[in-house]
């Protein structure tokens, strides 16, 4: 009888097999094979050592493979930084149309109607401000504009009636009206903000009487104790007090600018008008001296004071237009310096703007616009008016640090339009350079 294959001298035993799925003990070693005497042991092959770390030229840290290594989180990109320009798109024959339409219904109506022109003019201007496509709205409501005028025109009309019953009085009414000035200030900026909007984002302005009469109260005491000398620091707190209480949506506005850089824009200004003063005044004083000796030369010695009179007269009419084309010279160099010092001031967010007006340029607006003032008799107004908001429109630019993107905010508190009221009759400029 044969012996199992298993059982046969000499034969290894089958190795076990073990299903794909299934896993099994550890294959078996290999059976030990004595090596022959003289043959040279089979070469094995080395095992893969890993490579050294190469240090890098740059400075870049590698990995233990040698490739660069990478950071658990990628650094944040810093937003595309943009240039936006401002311009304005209105014309003076569309502006004229409106203007002379609001002169003739005002007119006609006895003021009633320069609320509706009021909304309108300042409506067209707004929509024709035009920054990166869009422009600004102005929602003003002309009826609740009307009521405040109507308000602050009675208590004019009453307040020049104490003149007549009593100086007294009239002197109290005064006194009042001072100490209500700074809550009527902000009661118009908060007017005027909530009713400005850009892509349907308001405006707001966040003071309230309270930091007004704070504000009031400290420069009150630098004009006493600098005898007036500190206007310049003073101009400086108030435009901060108004850039900084504004907001877009629930973005606030940032004043950077220093008041060192406003105080030296002063110290160059002053000098220029008082040279225009004095030599507006010289010249006044030159002409009468000349006047009162042309009778003695020109009748023999006889006294003539009508004729001083007449030349005196005409050399004023002459004088006067040159005077104040001498002050556009100061007039165009301030304010070309302050509306960039301010506007590069501002900040929202991380938006800034960049104004670049210069003196040449608005010297030579302000002389042809008070040439044509001066020959149309007044008619080139809307012209002045329109040519004026282009150029410095055309000199402003929005520089966006990423995308145009804001909330609505919190509505600020109920704006009435009793202080924007006293602030048009008083003829009180609170626009920031536009």
């Amino acid at each position: 009888m044969s012996a199992p294959i298993d059982d046969v001298p000499g034969t290894p035993p089958a190795e076990p097999t073990t299903p794909p799925d299934v896993i099994g003990p550890p294959p078996a070693e290999p059976a030990f094979v004595p090596k022959a005497e003289g043959v040279p042991p089979a070469p094995q092959p080395a095992e893969p050592q890993p490579a050294e770390p190469q240090p890098a030229a740059s400075g870049v840290a590698l990995d233990p493979t040698g490739e660069p290594a990478r950071p658990l989180l990628a650094e944040a990109e810093a937003p595309p930084t943009r240039d936006l320009p401002f311009s304005f798109t209105g014309t003076a024959g569309e502006y004229f149309r409106i203007w002379i339409v609001n002169v003739v219904l005002s007119v006609l109506t006895l003021g009633i109607y320069s609320a509706w022109a009021k909304k309108r003019t300042r409506q067209y201007f707004y929509r024709h401000s035009v920054v990166d496509g869009t422009g600004f709205e102005y929602l003003a409501d002309p009826l609740q504009i009307l009521k405040g005028r109507v308000i602050v025109a009675v208590l004019f009309a009453a307040l020049f009636g104490l003149q007549a019953v009593d100086p007294a009085l009239y002197l109290g009414g005064l006194v009042l009206f001072v100490i209500a000035t700074p809550a009527m200030l902000v009661s118009a900026m908060r007017f005027n903000a909530k009713n400005s909007a850009w892509r349907n984002i308001r405006f707001h302005f966040d003071a309230d009487s309270s930091d007004a009469y704070k504000l009031y109260l400290n420069i009150f005491g630098l004009y006493i104790v600098t005898c007036g000398l500190a206007v310049p620091y003073v101009q400086w707190m108030w435009f901060g007090f108004v850039i900084k209480n504004h907001r877009f949506g629930e973005q606030s506005l940032e004043w950077l600018t220093r008041a060192t850089d406003v105080i030296t824009l002063y110290i160059y200004m002053v000098p220029m008008f008082i040279v225009v003063y004095v030599l507006f005044i010289g010249g006044m004083i030159a002409i009468g001296s000349a006047a009162a000796l042309l009778p003695d030369t020109v009748t023999g010695g006889v006294d003539d004071p009508k004729a001083v009179e007449d030349i005196i007269s005409v050399a004023s009419i002459v004088m006067l237009p040159l005077f104040y084309a001498g002050l556009a010279v100061p007039g165009a160099f301030f304010k070309a310096r302050m509306a960039n010092l301010m506007f590069n001031g501002i900040r929202v967010g991380s938006h800034t703007f960049r104004s670049e007006q210069t003196f040449g340029e608005l010297l030579k607006i302000y002389l042809v616009n008070l040439v044509a003032l001066v020959f149309t008799l007044g008619l080139a107004w809307p012209w002045v008016k329109v040519r004026l908001a282009a150029y410095r429109l055309s000199r402003l630019t929005l520089v966006a640090q990423g995308p145009l993107l804001v909330n609505a905010g919190a509505p600020s508190a109920d704006a009435s339009a009793l202080g924007d009221a006293a602030v048009d009759f008083g003829e009180l400029d609170l626009d920031l350079g536009f």
